[in-house]
């Protein structure tokens, strides 16, 4: 081998030795880079498993306690998050399998006591044994998985249970895995493996056996068999116990962004083999930068420092963060500036048009309804005054945060009735093709003079869809680049005029046709600004606008 290579081999070597899992590749980790453990304590709930009623043993109840012991031990190791399956509860096997997949875990075992019942040959056979997968196509596999049941064995045979070895066992023979071998006959193993997540199943002894039986029938004993689970894993995977925080460093010293982007730092902990690594994040002026559970928001121009304090040792690290644009970001948590929506969304929020739920929730893929709508556009319309007017619907009560702008939408005919009727539907739905309508009308209403698009719809896929007494309005709003249309997977468009339009579609409908229509009056509805801030806030009625 040349010396350079040789050179950059024995670096991985150290660094892998240095923060752990020096014998064996980790495939899987959570976000902030720890090793993923998932514990399965067999059976649960009405499933008690097997049973010894001379000892007064269950095996779920043994199983779980085993399972709580590696899970203490296992947690004083650094950089291991440990989890388990069940609690009171008895999850299907499929669905332990999805938890381990759902946290990313590289590791998943089952933790099962073995029986052979009340048969002649109960006393006779006694000790741990395990099974793995069959599949050996890849060392993470079979090979892997065989290390670590051997070292787990090991550690029980300490204990005085004698090592039946590990084994595997084949299932249907029409069912193979995607490497084609045939899959396994244990569940937990099988939807592992199809989930990629290496598993194995221990069972620690026979609960049929009297000798057997002197390991698991005290609380003491249990725990030493979770630390025998906790001490092979622990020798496989090359972990380190933690220690104390010397100190951390941030990725960024000084940092800048503009209103409304997000950051999220990464903080290198010395040694890094330190145990605790909970963090608290201060900002010297929340007003310009914002702590959320996703890292940082910048909120509106200006400077602060971010500072991270360990919770071991209140050791800290700064970052100075510097903001720049104008106006003030979004407070939702659901609406990110690289959503295609963004930009509408903050434009008919700041004009006072559209409200969020609350200060963090926008519930941008909701539903508009049709009392929501009509209300989005009296506002545009500086609310006018309405105790004149009529209420001509029998479904729009009085002193609905609708009301007034449905009486003021149906006297100045931008809305009307359902089919002539004395209904109007406020709550229902607004489907695209009826939204045309109403930005058609509402353009009347404004004084413009209305003009009959030529505009042929081919260019969307679904466009013989749109009913007749709306085709005119989706023609109108196509040609003026207020509907764009769905881009659907091929790349093609469609209009999708029966489908219900959501809170972003409507935000950004509004605010192309401001953009295209109501250029002079763009400042007029801002002095509602703080009002409508207000009321946000405020709102008892906790109605969804």
């Amino acid at each position: 081998m040349k010396k350079t290579g040789l050179i950059i081999v024995l670096i991985v070597v150290v660094l892998l030795t240095i923060v752990g899992f020096g014998n064996i590749e980790v495939n899987a980790m959570d976000k902030d880079e720890n090793f993923v453990i998932v514990l399965d304590p067999g059976h649960g709930e009405n499933d008690p498993g097997a049973s010894n009623s001379k000892y007064g043993l269950q095996e779920a109840k043994i199983n779980y306690q085993i399972a709580v012991y590696a899970k203490e031990e296992l947690e004083k190791y650094a950089r291991v998050k440990v989890y388990l399956t069940r609690y009171d509860n008895c999850p299907t096997i499929k669905e332990r399998a999805e938890f381990a997949k759902n946290y990313n875990a590289d590791l998943l075992v089952s933790i099962h006591i073995n029986s052979l019942g009340n048969t002649q040959r109960a006393q006779e056979v006694r000790g741990a044994e395990i099974w793995v997968t069959q599949d050996n196509t890849k060392p993470e596999y079979y090979q892997k998985s065989k290390e670590l049941g051997d070292k787990i064995l090991n550690q029980i045979q300490k204990l005085g249970i004698p090592n039946r070895g590990v084994s595997t066992r084949s299932g249907k023979p029409n069912e193979w895995y995607d490497s084609g071998v045939v899959k396994d006959y244990y569940g937990i193993i099988r939807y592992a493996r199809d989930y990629k997540i290496r598993s194995i199943l221990v069972e620690h002894c026979y609960i049929s056996n009297d000798e057997d039986c002197k390991f698991i029938n005290s609380n003491e004993k249990l725990k030493k068999l979770g630390i025998a689970n906790a001490n092979g894993i622990a020798e496989m995977y090359n972990l380190s116990k933690g220690t104390a925080v010397k100190g951390i460093t941030l990725d960024k010293e000084k940092l800048n962004l503009e209103v409304d982007d997000e950051y999220k730092f990464k903080v290198t902990f010395n040694p890094s083999n330190s145990l605790n690594r909970n963090v608290k994040w201060t900002s010297s002026k929340p007003d310009i930068v914002q702590i959320n559970e996703n890292g940082i928001k910048a909120m509106k121009a200006g400077t602060s420092v971010v500072t991270a304090i360990t919770e071991d040792g209140n050791k800290t690290a700064s970052c100075t963060v510097t903001v720049t644009g104008t106006g003030e970001a979004l407070t939702f948590n659901d609406v990110k500036k690289a959503d295609w929506f963004y930009k509408a969304v903050k434009f008919a929020y700041e004009k006072g048009i559209i409200k969020g739920y609350n200060k963090n929730q926008f519930g941008p893929q909701d539903k508009v309804t049709r009392g929501q709508l009509v209300t989005m556009l009296y506002r545009l319309e500086k609310e006018p005054d309405t105790k004149s007017l009529k209420n001509n619907f029998e479904d729009v009560k009085e002193g609905e945060y609708y009301t007034n702008a449905v009486k003021w939408a149906n006297a100045n005919g931008i809305v009307k009735g359902y089919g002539g009727t004395k209904k109007f539907g406020p709550n229902d739905p607004i489907i695209r093709q009826d939204l045309a309508i109403i930005l058609n009308r509402f353009y009347e209403y404004k004084g413009k003079t209305k003009t009959n698009s030529n505009l042929q719809l081919t260019n969307f896929k679904d466009y013989k869809t749109v009913s007749d007494y709306a085709l005119a309005s989706v023609k109108w709003t196509a040609e003026n680049g207020i509907i764009t249309g769905q881009t659907l997977p091929d790349g093609s468009k469609q209009i999708a005029p029966l489908a219900n339009t959501t809170r972003a579609e409507v935000s950004t409908m509004l605010m192309r046709y401001i953009e295209k229509f109501c250029k002079e009056d763009k400042q007029t509805i801002n002095e509602n600004k703080t009002q409508t801030n207000n009321t946000q806030t405020n709102n008892t009625q906790n109605v969804k606008k």
